[in-house]
């Protein structure tokens, strides 16, 4: 993983296969890797980053990911329940995400 290098993602959201491409953004060795998406996803989400803090013989891993969820939407008219439908299926998603990785990681 270099600054600059290309990567590619499948991912499941309630039962529908995504597949996601972009560029590294930023990487410091053990620390934090930001992953950019491509368009058109990045019109939504411009990126995600994966920090690690190390505290003492452990480490404190954190996802953070980023959603340009209502200025993009409000473009397409979508009502407001239809906003935080959208909103709450992404931060459903990605909870899940998040376990599933913490759970690799401490493996």
């Amino acid at each position: 993983m270099e600054t600059g290098s290309c990567w590619y993602g499948e991912e499941i959201v309630r039962g529908k296969l995504f597949k996601l491409k972009g560029t590294i953004g930023e990487v410091i060795p053990n620390r934090k890797i930001v992953f950019k998406y491509s368009f058109p996803i990045s019109l939504v989400a411009p990126r995600f980053e994966w920090l690690i803090e190390p505290k003492g013989p452990n480490s404190v891993f954190t996802a953070k990911s980023y959603l340009r969820a209502g200025d993009f939407f409000c473009k397409f008219k979508l009502s407001k329940k239809e906003m935080e439908t959208k909103i709450e299926m992404h931060y459903e998603h990605v909870k899940r995400e998040g376990e599933n990785l913490k759970k690799f990681l401490e493996k």
